[in-house]
């Protein structure tokens, strides 16, 4: 048996040692929010840093930046947001870059790409974001809509192997 003056301390060091056990485990398990949800501050969106709050967006909006087609969660895709004032040298997507001389229109300059819209943007001020995929509004929050890649500059960045990259696909996004 243990003498009686280590007890009360062996006990509340164990007690602590339990506690804090305990908190790093929920802190790294994290409860994760979807991408999408409702968000003040990054650690509401993730413990583990890997996403981030966008307070730019209605009631905080959690999200991945710079994302690929492979970073974004299962609910989420890979949205590619091009500065719509900029959108002004129209361009044929359909026929852009064609290597056959006859159909080909080459619009754009190598440093831009024709985006479904129909104008040449820079692919270097495209902003990219894992937004939460939607079929109808009401899979979206109150203040947001479900929108469809295509306009307004957005366009979805589609996996490498995609058989369809010019696939239109609908998001949740701020009202406006």
């Amino acid at each position: 048996m243990l003498p009686t003056m280590f007890t009360p301390r062996l006990r509340a060091a164990r007690t602590g040692l339990l506690w804090l056990s305990l908190l790093a485990l929920v802190l790294l398990t994290g409860c994760d929010d979807k991408i999408g949800d409702s968000c003040q501050y990054n650690v509401d969106c993730s413990a583990q840093g890997d996403r981030l709050c966008d307070l730019s967006s209605p009631g905080g909006y959690c999200t991945i930046e710079n994302c690929t087609a492979a970073a974004c969660p299962d609910e989420a895709q890979c949205i590619a947001f091009y500065p719509v004032e900029f959108l002004t040298k129209p361009c044929f997507p359909e026929t852009e870059d064609d290597p056959d001389p006859a159909v080909g229109t080459n619009d754009c300059t190598p440093d831009e790409t024709c985006i479904s819209s129909g104008f040449c943007a820079s692919r270097a001020s495209a902003r990219r974001y894992c937004m939460l995929e939607c079929s109808k509004d009401s899979d979206c929050r109150d203040e947001y809509e479900c929108r469809r890649t295509g306009l307004n500059g957005a366009e979805w960045v589609a996996p490498l192997e995609s058989d369809n990259p010019d696939q239109i696909k609908r998001f949740c996004a701020p009202k406006g």
